[in-house]
């Protein structure tokens, strides 16, 4: 890893606590603090209800209510949790993906991942070539080290 990718992580989680409730609210997540380097590896490991899910949610704002958020997370700079809705659909468009624990409910699989691929790629490139965007899912297979890709 090079020092660019450590003095400069795509992800930084600074103290994050994430709470619901009102008067006398639950703390679910609570002082939370990583980075993630650009171009490099990381997990999040934890005992079952430890806050692994709800802190992957909230780094791209998917969480399924409205917490009481300390701490802040900063991707690519950004500040996800002072983001405005617009902001926020372009940001989950263009730079955070998440591949959710249960892959039956989000791969077909009955369909190859290809086609899947393609299918979500044609949303992003509208006037790109089948060529393009049949590379474009090609590469991105290898970025993340899929053997065979092409296949």
């Amino acid at each position: 890893m090079t020092s660019t990718a450590v003095s400069n992580p795509v992800c930084v989680v600074d103290k994050l606590g994430i709470a619901i409730g009102g008067a006398e609210p639950v703390q679910l997540v609570q002082d939370i603090s990583f980075s993630i380097p650009r171009g490099g590896y990381f997990a999040l490991v934890g005992e079952s209800g430890s806050g692994k899910s709800i802190t992957c949610h909230a780094l791209m704002r998917l969480l399924p209510f409205k917490p009481r958020i300390d701490g802040r997370i900063l991707i690519d700079g950004k500040d996800v949790w002072a983001m405005k809705q617009p902001e926020i659909i372009s940001f989950r468009r263009k730079t955070v993906g998440m591949v959710f624990q249960d892959p039956l409910a989000a791969l077909n699989p009955v369909r190859t991942i290809g086609s899947q691929m393609l299918e979500t790629l044609r949303l992003y490139y509208p006037g790109a070539s089948n060529a393009d965007l049949h590379a474009r899912a090609v590469k991105a297979l290898e970025d993340v080290h899929i053997p065979q890709a092409e296949k």
